[in-house]
C-alpha cells in the first residue's frame, strides 16, 4: 500500500474535553506530515470529564 498515493486510510482518533486532549495516531500523523499530505481523516470524540 502506498500512503503517498492513497493517503491515510485509518482515521486518527482525537478525544477531548474541558481538561485535556488525546491523539491516537501519532505515527500516522508524523508520516502524513513527512509526505506533505494536505489532509487526513479524523474522528473527534468528546471524552467524559473524570473528577
Amino acid at each position: 500500500m502506498d500512503i503517498r498515493k492513497r493517503g491515510i486510510l485509518t482515521p486518527l482518533r482525537l478525544g477531548f474535553n474541558e481538561e485535556f486532549g488525546t491523539l491516537d495516531g501519532n505515527h500516522r500523523i508524523a508520516v502524513a506530515i513527512r509526505l506533505g499530505l494536505e489532509s487526513v481523516p479524523v474522528i473527534l470524540l468528546r471524552e467524559p470529564l473524570v473528577l
